[in-house]
């Protein structure tokens, strides 16, 4: 059985490589046509997707982050979502209320400062709600100003939004 199993990988490598070429100048044309840029670019979507100027925290950083309680309910509208306003460079873990009880949730954050409901997002973490809806956002620091929404989504898809607004820090002493 493994000496079947070690022959069909053999036979994979060959399979991979064209065996048939002719013409050595036409496979040699092809090939700046068969390398798109969209290939390295995609690939390097995960680690630039974050927003600009937002780090996710990890470790001892996330221990350390401020949970910042928000008043209002979450909202299904992007639209209307509650807004929660912190500092710039602040690490925070926003506590939110109005989730289905105990349930996992998908955290991502819009890419753009902006509240547009075709906004693209990505992928922060996970959360789960406690028995009575609450959860807390994945702990993060925003260095830039603006209002970053940030989705939930359950495993049913149905989303529920926050929005964060990062102020400028006052500088102190002027």
């Amino acid at each position: 059985g493994s000496g079947g199993s070690g022959g069909s990988g053999g036979s994979a490598a060959p399979a991979a490589t064209p065996a048939p070429t002719p013409t050595p100048s036409a496979s040699a044309s092809a090939v700046p046509a068969v390398v798109p840029t969209v290939t390295p670019s995609a690939s390097a979507v995960p680690t630039v997707s974050l927003p600009a100027g937002v780090v996710m925290l990890t470790g001892a950083e996330r221990a350390k982050a401020e949970l910042v309680t928000v008043k209002a309910p979450v909202s299904t509208s992007a639209v209307n979502a509650p807004e929660v306003t912190i500092s710039a460079g602040a690490a925070v873990a926003p506590v939110v209320s109005g989730l289905p009880a105990n349930t996992w949730l998908g955290a991502s954050m819009s890419v753009a400062a902006q509240t547009r409901a075709k906004a693209s997002f990505v992928p922060i973490g996970k959360t789960r709600s406690n028995a009575g809806g609450s959860a807390k956002v994945p702990a993060f620091k925003a260095s830039r100003a603006g209002v970053y929404t940030i989705r939930f989504t359950t495993p049913a898809g149905k989303s529920y939004y926050l929005k964060v607004k990062v102020v400028a820090k006052k500088r102190s002493g002027r």
